[in-house]
């Protein structure tokens, strides 16, 4: 397998590529060749040792993946901690999600981490009640657009902020209730 070395908090640019044997899954583990991660702007703080959370060196970045198991099936999953940025990831069975056809493994890996932070925010430091109004800033991106999802699914109506009318019709098509510039404010 290929996987991305961090050996120093530094740029990407510092990160090497490495060859090394498949990794081995273990009971309820499943290997699964990896068709694509995610990269976010969390990785790059990650990468250069500017993030809250700062992993032992040396250590393999990326949280999300999409890509196939041995048996064919194509699958997403958020990691429990680093190593995306492989050609291989073993990943335990319960937190593989499958992926229908038709969706891309971009899309897929990229959702996983949206929708996964957006989870945690909704689980554990928000309270969203039916008929409440959620704002969201910058509503047209990944995080943007998956907050939109959760208050919609939340029974929320959302406010969706957006700097370009590209963006704030994108909101709107997301299901954002209305949408204006931060000129408005």
């Amino acid at each position: 397998m290929r996987r991305v070395l961090c050996r120093e908090f530094a740029d990407p640019e510092r990160f090497e590529l490495v060859e090394e044997p498949d990794p081995e899954p273990g009971p309820g583990e499943v290997l699964v060749a990896v068709e694509a991660a995610a990269v976010s702007f969390v990785d790059g703080l990650i990468a250069r040792g500017g993030y809250q959370l700062r992993p032992p060196l040396p250590f393999t970045p990326g949280t999300a993946v999409a890509g196939t198991t041995p048996d064919g099936r194509r699958v997403a999953a958020l990691l429990t901690s680093f190593g995306g940025f492989a050609s291989h990831v073993v990943v335990p069975e319960e937190r593989l999600v499958p992926v229908p056809d038709g969706v891309d493994a971009g899309v897929a890996a990229s959702s996983m981490e949206s929708h996964g932070t957006i989870a945690f925010a909704f689980r554990d430091r928000v309270t969203v009640r039916p008929g409440e109004w959620v704002v969201v800033l910058g509503a047209s991106g990944g995080i943007g657009q998956a907050a939109v999802d959760h208050a919609r699914a939340a029974g929320a109506r959302v406010l969706a902020l957006a700097s370009t009318p590209d963006k704030r019709a994108a909101a709107l098509a997301a299901g954002a209730e209305a949408a204006v510039g931060y000129d408005a404010l």
